[in-house]
Formats: structure tokens, C-alpha cells, sequence
């Protein structure tokens, strides 16, 4: 058996034993007999979820090297700025409407993406690979290839990427993305990984929840209105972190730049709007006139040693 079924397999059971203590899980295990998906999902359900979707993608992008030194001083240092962003992002409004009114929901959808929380905080991993990519899935999982680190030249880049893919969770792109695509039912996956989980089990349907879930994040790309809402919410996030909101304009404008090398890889290529997500987040700032308080700026010296020290520059 291999390790990535291995891991989902143990995150079933984990999410079996919390439904068997309590009734916490027991509609998403209802959900997961009838090969659909509950409408309203717990905070740790979204993280099993997650949990169970990042084991196919370490499948298919295998995980840096964390024995050295170097490596797990990076992993330490990317989960502890990811944490700082989080606290950050508490009190940023999830407002479809105060965000732009570029995403659609119900009162229900949008009352969903209110109550969404990480179970776990944040969990930052890092993927081998000189390609640009980054998944950010239920329960708070980010996934960044060595690749994406290398678009940042500063810490307020790198803290707006953390922003970018959180504000992804906390508005709960993914799974509304994958309920929009899929009609809120558990696909058969395809390739590779098909023949991973068969029968009609709850265990087997959360094994191909996960692969299909995983294929869609690591093989598609959020419609602009997810964009342009996960940007603005990022800005004002970095902003209630203490670090430059214009990192994120920066940070897209290097990643448009970069695009069409073909060294970026795949995940970059697909990213057809940066351009326009670049001028709607830059007139967002302007219009809000968004500033880092002087006290806060007076710490990018030491960030920024703090962040050539971790990257190794």
C-alpha cells in the first residue's frame, strides 16, 4: 500500500474516531455513504479533509528535504509567519459584498464562510521543485514549492503569499469551487490514482473525495471574482499583520512577469489574469489609502535579515 493511501486511510480513521465520541462528524459520514457532500461542515471536518487532500498532493509533488539544517529551519520559519498572518486575518471581513461583490452566495453560502475556522491553525509544508506552485485546501493545509518561495525577494512578499492562499481557505474557495464543478457529489477520479479506494464505503467514498478534490486544486485555476475577493482579503490581512499591503501587487507583477518562462512550470502558466488582478488590487490599496503604521515599518530591517537568514540569501 503506498504512503499516501496509507495517510488517508489513518485520516478516515481518525474522522471515524470522532464521529463514534461525539456527533460532530456524523453528517459528513452520512454524506460520505451516499458519495455527496454535507452542506455545512465542522471545523474538523474541513481539516481531515485537508489533511487527507495533502497526502495526494505530496504524491504528486514530492516534499523537500527537511532533514537538513537549512530545510527544517525554512519549514519552522514559514509555519511561524504563516501563523502570525493567520492571527491577522481574525478580524478581516469575509463580506462578499465589503469585498468587492465579485463572488455570489446565498445568505446560507456566505454564512458558511463566515463559520469557517481552522481546527488546527495554519500548517505551512513545503514542496521540492524549482516549478511555481501553491495549493491551499480545507482545514488550512499550504502548499508551496521551492519555486514559489523564489518569486519572493522580501518578507512582505512572502507573508503576502501566505495571505493570499489563506484568504483561499477562510473564503472557502475550495470547496465551493468543487461543489460548483462537481453538483456537491464525490466523482470517480481518473489516472493514476484511480483505483486507489473501491466499493461504496464511507472510507472509500473519503479516499476519492480526496484524490478529486486534490486533482481539481492541483489541475485548475480559481475563476478571477475568487481571485480578485482572495487578493483583497490578503491586503487588508497584511495590513492588520503589520506588513506592506503593496507586497501583494509586487508579488503579482512578478508573477506575471514570469509567466510565459518556461521554467515556471505548469501552475504559473495557467494564471491568465494576474494582469487585471494586478490593476483591481492596486486601486483597491489606493482607494482605502492603505499604510503600515510607522511603527511597523521601522521592523523591515529586521525582517528582512530575518528572511535572507531562512532562505539561505
Amino acid at each position: 500500500m503506498s504512503r499516501p493511501r496509507v495517510l488517508m486511510l489513518l485520516a478516515f480513521l481518525l474522522l471515524m474516531g470522532c464521529s463514534v465520541r461525539s456527533s460532530i462528524l456524523s453528517e459528513t459520514v452520512r454524506a460520505l455513504e451516499e458519495a455527496s457532500l454535507a452542506d455545512q461542515l465542522e471545523s474538523s471536518e474541513h481539516y481531515y479533509i485537508g489533511r487527507a487532500v495533502s497526502a495526494v498532493v505530496v504524491d504528486a509533488h514530492p516534499m523537500a528535504d527537511f532533514n537538513t539544517d537549512d530545510g527544517g529551519a525554512r519549514l519552522v520559519y514559514l509555519n511561524l509567519l504563516g501563523k502570525c498572518v493567520e492571527a491577522g486575518s481574525r478580524d478581516v471581513t469575509r463580506s462578499a459584498t465589503r469585498l468587492g461583490g465579485f463572488v455570489k452566495r446565498s445568505a446560507d453560502q456566505q454564512a458558511e464562510v463566515e463559520n469557517v475556522v481552522l481546527f488546527k491553525g495554519v500548517q505551512v509544508g513545503l514542496l521540492a521543485g524549482e516549478d511555481v506552485a501553491m495549493f491551499a485546501s480545507d482545514g488550512g493545509f499550504i502548499w508551496l514549492s521551492q519555486g514559489a518561495l523564489d518569486l519572493c525577494s522580501t518578507e512582505d512578499e512572502l507573508a503576502a503569499l501566505l495571505a493570499m492562499q489563506l484568504g483561499h481557505v477562510l473564503l472557502n474557495h475550495p470547496m465551493e469551487c468543487y461543489r460548483a464543478e462537481h453538483g456537491g457529489r464525490i466523482i470517480e477520479p481518473t489516472g493514476e490514482r484511480a483505483d486507489w479506494f473501491n466499493g461504496d464505503s464511507s472510507g472509500a467514498n473519503f479516499g476519492r473525495l480526496a484524490i478529486s478534490y486534490a486533482d481539481d486544486l492541483m489541475g485548475s485555476y480559481y475563476p478571477s471574482p475568487y481571485n480578485f475577493e482572495a487578493d483583497r482579503f490578503a491586503a487588508l490581512t497584511l495590513l492588520q499583520t503589520g506588513y506592506e499591503p503593496r507586497a501583494l501587487v509586487v508579488l503579482l507583477t512578478g508573477m506575471a512577469a514570469k509567466r510565459f518562462d518556461s521554467k515556471a512550470g505548469d501552475w504559473l502558466q495557467r494564471q491568465s489574469d494576474l494582469d487585471a488582478r494586478v490593476a483591481n488590487l492596486a486601486a483597491f490599496i489606493d482607494e482605502h489609502a492603505m499604510r503600515v503604521a510607522s511603527t511597523w515599518a521601522d521592523k523591515s530591517e529586521f525582517r528582512q535579515a530575518r528572511f535572507a537568514g531562512a532562505m539561505g540569501r
